[in-house]
């Protein structure tokens, strides 16, 4: 009790000097705004209205402006600025191909944003090159990968099917195998076991998620007040820093002491780096820690949609996909060249990405001076520019029955292309202006190869062995997901009920 007065006391001690400190700020912003007005607005042309409608319901005002202004730019207010908004195929490929000296890529909200204030620095850069260090390593990272998803199902669903119908909590079920499948290959064991560090990830992922819908809402330094008081996030990253930091520190000594060939025999991202040997522990840990949090956060999130549209799926589309995952594990076992091969699953995910986007905009941009689109328009120097992401996915013209979860649709696709490259861009891992939940350009995810597999993997384990569904039986719904700015986040409390199958049931399921 005492400590909820404490904290009602210091809140109103501080709210004043902050809303008095989002005066100034918002004032002085309006000042320096670039002049948009020959865009015409979606939302309302009074900034404080549009940007309170934005908040609670963006994906409305941008589909509102995706069908009044299809092929035209028009622009929204999302609280400290306008974003102008493209969504013609011809301005897409505008953007795609236009050098960072005319339109630099900005810094999408995600979880280490908010941790630069204990030394884990938001940095694109960093994240891009390690996700790129994973994509090349992952035929050597695979049969680990594959060990840790076998151990971590193991550990934390139903091991005997005399268990029956066993209740989950999806979030943190996922982000517990996805920690340990991440980790595995990030960091290796025994780290990614570590009961203590998964606990971090899952505090980490909830409180950033919060963090990562307002990001960009609100000036940076009235952020990191915000993250400061009303988050573990600072606390509970210097803790993850601390586990991380020693691991490095042990794996240094042991080469030093035993002059072993540790890391000529482990393919794990630390590992790598140490190889290397161009950076301090320090230096190290720091990277090592963001493109953790980084992998975590996201995949727990898109592979969670995918769970949830998992359990609402006919039984049909289910024991497909089991025929087709027995069928390659038959004819080669679980390896990587197999799971590329499982198009069903490929599909199945790509459709859960397409339908429930985990943000309403991607290609976020920023204009470096003035900038003149092929059509003449003009966007001023410091001006923000997206593409709405989910307003194309949702496009009955490019995907008929948009809205109705389809799992085959990119498998019949594929199926139905003339060449092996008009083929790959039905893929789960290829980004095209119809389909930008990677970004796209050279911008698009870089770890989105190694997200692929991972979310790939898990599925098919998954479906192989464990039967799902809602709480409810037969009526069961989707909880509705969570929605602020621009930010979708699939419903953080959703429970669901599964049940290991029985040995035989799934021809290949003993794998």
């Amino acid at each position: 009790m005492d400590a909820d007065v404490h904290n009602v006391t210091y809140l109103s001690l501080i709210l004043p000097y902050a809303v008095v400190l989002c005066i100034v700020l918002w004032v002085r912003r309006e000042k320096s705004r670039p002049d948009l007005s020959h865009i015409p607005s979606v939302g309302s042309s009074y900034c404080f209205v549009g940007a309170i409608r934005f908040l609670f319901n963006a994906q409305s005002v941008l589909q509102e402006g995706y069908e009044r202004h299809k092929l035209a730019p028009f622009k929204v207010f999302n609280l400290t600025h306008w974003a102008v908004v493209v969504a013609s195929p011809q301005l897409i490929e505008e953007v795609r191909k236009a050098s960072d000296n005319d339109l630099r890529a900005c810094e999408m909200p995600h979880i280490s944003y908010s941790l630069a204030g204990v030394g884990i620095a938001h940095d694109t850069r960093t994240i891009a090159d390690l996700g790129t260090k994973l994509a090349r390593t992952l035929p050597l990272l695979f049969a680990d990968m594959h060990q840790e998803v076998i151990a971590a199902f193991r550990d934390i669903l139903p091991s005997d099917d005399a268990a029956g119908w066993v209740q989950l909590p999806v979030v943190d079920t996922v982000t517990e195998i996805i920690t340990r499948v991440s980790n595995r290959v990030i960091v290796g064991l025994p780290l990614c076991r570590d009961q203590e560090f998964i606990a971090l990830h899952k505090r980490l992922l909830k409180d950033g998620t919060m963090v990562a819908a307002i990001v960009g809402m609100f000036p940076k330094t009235l952020l990191q007040i915000v993250v400061y008081l009303f988050t573990k996030l600072p606390h509970d990253a210097k803790e993850m820093q601390r586990m991380v930091q020693a691991t490095v520190e042990k794996r240094e000594e042991k080469e030093q002491r035993d002059n072993e060939k540790f890391f000529s025999k482990s393919h794990d991202l630390l590992s790598e780096i140490i190889r290397e040997g161009q950076e301090t522990s320090s230096e190290l840990t720091h990277r090592i820690l963001a493109v953790s949090l980084e992998s975590v956060h996201s995949t727990s999130m898109t592979f969670t949609h995918a769970l949830y549209h998992l359990a609402l799926a006919d039984e049909d589309v289910i024991q497909s996909m089991r025929d087709e995952i027995d069928a390659e594990l038959r004819h080669e076992g679980w390896t990587l060249a197999a799971l590329e091969r499982m198009r069903k699953v490929d599909s199945f995910l790509k459709e859960s990405m397409r339908i429930s986007g985990f943000r309403a905009v991607t290609m976020m941009r920023k204009a470096v001076g003035g900038y003149t689109f092929a059509d003449g328009t003009y966007i001023p120097a410091n001006t923000v520019l997206c593409t709405p992401s989910t307003a194309i996915h949702l496009d009955e013209t490019k995907y008929p029955h948009a809205r109705t979860f389809d799992a085959f649709r990119f498998a019949r696709l594929s199926s139905h292309s003339s060449s092996s490259s008009s083929s790959s861009q039905y893929r789960l891992t290829t980004a095209t202006p119809d389909f930008l939940a990677w970004g796209y350009g050279r911008t698009a995810c870089p770890g989105r190869f190694f997200a692929a597999a991972q979310m790939k993997l898990v599925l098919a384990y998954f479906v192989l062995h464990y039967d799902v569904r809602f709480l409810e039986g037969d009526d069961a719904v989707r909880p509705p997901d969570w929605c602020l700015g621009a930010s979708r986040f699939p419903n953080l409390g959703g429970r669901v009920v599964v049940r290991k199958r029985r040995w035989g049931e799934g021809g290949a399921s003993s794998c």
